[in-house]
This record gives C-alpha cells, structure tokens and sequence, in this order.
C-alpha cells in the first residue's frame, strides 16, 4: 500500500447538521476510538446559498428559497445518518471537502444533487444567479 492509496483518505461518519446544500458538520471516526466532529463542503459541488450576499433583493429571494429547499433535501437525507466520507483538502485554505456515500448507494450524495439539479459543479454557471 502506497501512501497515495485512496482507501487511506475515507472514513465512516455520522451527519450531526447540514449548514446548507453543500456544507455540513459530521463526527468523524477517525480510526483507533478517535473521533472528531469537523466541518466539510461537498467536493466539486456549489448549490444556492440560505444567505446569499450577492443579487438584487429579489434574485436574493429567490436565491434564500432554493438553498432552504436544497438544505431541507439534504438534511432529510443525511441528517443522523451514517455515510462514508473520502476526504480532500484544499490547497488554498484549510478547508475539507468530501465526497459523501449513503451505503449501500455506490454514487455520492454530491453527483445525487447535481443529477437531481439542485446544485451545479463546483465553477459552473449558477442558474439561480441568472
């Protein structure tokens, strides 16, 4: 095993809050009775904001409504549940990110929200911005 195996950078977590349609709070179990609740963004995934900051009061209206519902969605789904996380850390902030799995569902709930199309990839153009 290399120190590049992917298999070292998943972990088994319980969802305890989702911020929003991309963001949320898990206690991780880091291996050896080691747990630590930590904060990750779904990686490759950007969806409405529950407060955006930029648009005119309406497109920010309109903006708030989607990422309640994306957030709701979410949370239903995860919420007290357990899933795989495998991590990933940004290069540009100490921020991690993660692809998560409900098993025994073999896709990410990531590509789960974009196929449904409350959420975009990470960079594309946000419909909701329009």
């Amino acid at each position: 095993m290399s120190i590049q195996d992917e298999r070292l950078w998943h972990y088994r977590a319980r969802v305890l809050h989702v911020i929003n349609g991309d963001t949320l709070i898990a206690l991780v179990d880091k291996g050896m009775n080691d747990f630590s609740v930590m904060r990750f963004r779904l990686h490759g995934v950007d969806a409405p904001e529950v407060d955006p900051r930029v648009g005119s009061n309406e497109q920010r209206r309109v903006e708030r409504l989607l990422g309640e519902q994306v957030r709701a969605l979410l949370a239903e789904r995860l919420e007290g549940h357990e899933v795989l996380l495998r991590t990933h850390m940004t290069k540009k902030s100490d921020k991690w990110l993660a692809d998560i799995f409900v098993p025994p569902d073999t896709t990410s709930i990531n590509q789960r929200l974009i196929e449904a199309g409350v959420a975009v990839r990470f960079g594309a153009q946000r419909p909701w911005r329009k």
